[in-house]
């Protein structure tokens, strides 16, 4: 999608900007952002626990409120958790 080698490239549908805000949303660390230190999600400590259902449950539920804190209108569908 990016041709100019960036992460992020120029939107021209809504549907893409908003899986670029989700995107941006989820890869951004708690405390990151100077003005706003709760954007963002924890996902990075969860790197190397085990995988048990408690753990992508976990994952989940910091997905989830970190985007009805900062993407209300974005909360459509219930999100599928995948056994690896």
């Amino acid at each position: 999608n990016t041709e100019n080698g960036s992460m992020f490239g120029l939107n021209f549908l809504s549907i893409d900007q908003a899986i670029s805000n989700v995107k941006n949303l989820i890869l951004t660390r708690k405390g990151e952002r100077i003005n706003h230190p709760e954007f963002g999600t924890d996902l990075q400590s969860f790197i190397f626990e085990p995988n048990f259902p408690d753990l992508r449950e976990a994952i989940g539920e910091e997905i989830r409120s970190a985007i009805e804190q900062w993407l209300p209108w974005k909360l459509e569908y219930q999100m599928p958790a995948k056994e690896v």
